[in-house]
């Protein structure tokens, strides 16, 4: 009986042992992850901090004129890169939030994100003068329907349609042109077309921008 016990102890034993050494390289392996994931995060860190050190960076205010019904005039605000390219080009990206003015009652909020990639061609010298631009990206709308009671006059229980909030992404593309001050003071105006199935809507959009540093 006694052999029987030691049997078991050493055999738990030398699985308790088998355990902590399989634990121990087991989190050997994930420090290594660890440490290789924090150099790819520090690598893609560095890279864009040389990437937006080469880029004018700008800060802007943005009004939206669309043409589509249950919306009216639009403002908001936006962030915006643009990388020298050559002698009179820039590759350019925007992100911006707009809320649309609703003048439908159906509507009780209506706003949309315009996320996109373009270029400008400078007529004159860079960062001055008139320019070309041309974007594309999506639209991530989001358009919230106030609650809706139909009352039942006391013959039947009112019907209560309750708020509800609905987002969508649809892809966009914008065509325009500006007018550059200065290196730092731009305004532009340009033509959006959001897609959809089976059609697309549209709007004229005008930025009034400032660098706020970076190359130029």
């Amino acid at each position: 009986m006694l052999g029987i016990l030691i049997n078991i102890y050493m055999s738990i034993l030398n699985g308790g042992v088998s355990l902590f050494l399989y634990f121990k390289r087991l989190s050997f392996a994930v420090v290594k992850i660890s440490d290789m994931v924090k150099l790819i995060a520090l690598g893609v860190i560095a890279s864009f901090i040389n990437f937006t050190s080469m880029a004018q960076v700008s800060a802007g205010a943005d009004f939206a004129l669309p043409n589509w019904d249950g919306a009216s005039i639009g403002y908001g605000v936006s962030a915006g890169y643009e990388v020298d390219a050559g002698d009179n080009l820039g590759v350019t990206g925007q992100v911006g939030y707009l809320v649309m003015g609703v003048d439908d009652a159906f509507f009780s909020n209506y706003a949309m994100i315009p996320i996109q990639l373009g270029a400008k061609y400078y007529l004159d010298e860079k960062s001055n003068g008139l320019y070309g631009h041309a974007q594309a990206g999506i639209h991530a709308m989001s358009i919230t329907t106030p609650e809706i009671v139909i009352p039942g006059f006391g013959l039947v229980d009112d019907i209560v349609i309750p708020e509800t909030t609905t987002s969508d992404s649809n892809v966009s593309f914008a065509v325009g042109a500006g007018y550059a001050v200065n290196e730092s003071v731009d305004v532009s105006v340009r033509y959006n077309v959001i897609t959809y199935d089976g059609g697309s809507n549209n709007y004229i959009g005008v930025r009034a921008g400032y660098t706020l540093g970076g190359s130029k």
